[in-house]
């Protein structure tokens, strides 16, 4: 279940779901001040007064949360789902350094606050009306930090956190994808809402909980002395051994996105398609060049790999030479270099602006299809499907070991020339 162009919903009113609605697109905050704060700012999270003001059972649940969080690495926010406006009760200091507010000028404020004019309505709607059906979602829009205003890039995982079926908190985990989208060159990243089953796995909040980095369904003993802490079924893809870039700690989108992006530079013609295998997201890429200098029909998968939050770009040949496709394929590897290579840290003052779209985003590059089974996907075709083809080297030059890449063939490799 994709939103993007949603009504916002009506708040129904009960004190589980006071706040579910208050995501949607407004104005920002007033009242905040420079990133950083002041000395009279330096507050712990459980001496705020939104934080004081919380019920027992809630405050337990941000205890443990916070016990298993990296709070300068882990940027996540927590907001009171029983209060109206939905109000910030918890921030990490990583949340407090991407997002340009300290805990004491973000406590009692709606997360609103860092949308602004390139964020778009759509997929704020979209979030607001998952969250107010009580499901989990995944978002990537455009935020601003602090009051410079400086324009991010943010993926989010939002999650309820329920009690014996009531709504008591809402928690997200923020990732800057700035440097990462600010290269693509001919795509132009799409702000988007997803809130499909496959987010909506079960995840018992226990002690050595995991899993708080993806969005699921998240569910607290009131005794809080449970020894769960991994999702109650999660998807498995099997193995399979084929050409691939492996151990990816990064955004399926994002990595779909590359993909596209070094197919129109490259000026392949290419489809690709959204779809669900084995409960887990999986994102296709097909390449049919067989008629051209390329001559290679081929497909890349993107498929989660058994690590939570890991990923794998697989390459499999349909038709055409061998040898043509093993150059394709050291083409890519070439390119895509960077995925392996951790984002850099930002020097204080130095943070990404991020390029925002000429235009509003929309979701005409995708089409909704129901598989014979039932299940749903997107798909969409590249604009270069009709364009002729510039001749693609077929022999790169040597390469360098590509860091956390791996390749596991499928078809022999190439005599060496």
């Amino acid at each position: 279940m994709n939103r993007e162009d949603s009504s916002t919903p009506t708040p129904t009113g009960d004190a589980g779901s006071a706040g579910a609605s208050d995501w949607s697109p407004g104005r920002p905050e007033d009242g905040a001040r420079s990133p950083g704060g002041s000395s009279s700012d330096e507050l712990s999270w459980e001496q705020v007064e939104t934080y004081t003001a919380l019920t027992p059972i809630q405050q337990a649940i941000i205890k443990r949360i916070d016990s298993v969080l990296q709070t300068d690495r882990d940027s996540v926010v927590i907001t009171n789902a029983c209060a109206r406006s939905s109000p910030i009760v918890y921030v990490t200091r990583a949340w407090e350094q991407m997002c340009g507010y300290s805990l004491c000028e973000a406590a009692g404020k709606n997360p609103r606050l860092t949308q602004g004019e390139n964020t778009s309505k759509d997929t704020c709607r979209g979030m607001s009306l998952a969250l107010s059906e009580r499901r989990a979602c995944k978002v990537r829009l455009v935020n601003y930090r602090g009051v410079e205003r400086i324009p991010f890039w943010n993926c989010i995982s939002m999650s309820p956190i329920t009690c014996r079926g009531n709504l008591l908190l809402h928690i997200a985990h923020l990732q800057d994808y700035t440097y990462r989208l600010d290269r693509l060159v001919t795509i132009t990243p799409l702000q988007f809402c997803k809130a499909g089953e496959q987010f909506q796995q079960t995840l018992q909040l226990g002690p050595r909980s995991r899993g708080l980095s993806r969005p699921c369904q998240i569910v607290w003993d009131e005794g809080g002395e449970q020894e769960g802490g991994d999702f109650a079924s999660g998807p498995s893809m099997p193995k399979v051994k084929k050409l691939s870039f492996t151990s990816l700690e990064l955004e399926p989108e994002f990595l779909m996105d590359r993909l596209r992006d070094e197919c129109e530079q490259l000026e392949i013609p290419f489809q690709f398609t959204e779809m669900m295998s084995g409960g887990a997201e999986c994102m296709r890429l097909e390449i049919n060049a067989l008629q051209t200098s390329i001559g290679v029909h081929a497909i890349m998968h993107v498929v989660p790999e058994e690590a939570e939050g890991v990923f794998r770009v697989v390459f499999t040949r349909l038709r055409g030479d061998v040898f043509r496709f093993h150059a394709l394929y050291q083409t890519f590897r070439q390119r895509l270099q960077d995925l392996g290579v951790e984002q850099p840290a930002q020097a204080a003052g130095g943070l990404p602006r991020a390029k925002l779209p000429r235009a509003a985003p929309t979701a005409d590059r995708f089409v909704e299809i129901t598989g014979a089974d039932g299940s749903t996907s997107s798909s969409g075709a590249s604009s270069s499907g009709s364009m002729p083809l510039a001749p693609m080297p077929l022999a790169p030059m040597p390469l360098a070991p590509m860091p956390r890449a791996a390749m596991d063939e499928d078809d022999p490799a190439p005599a060496a020339s």
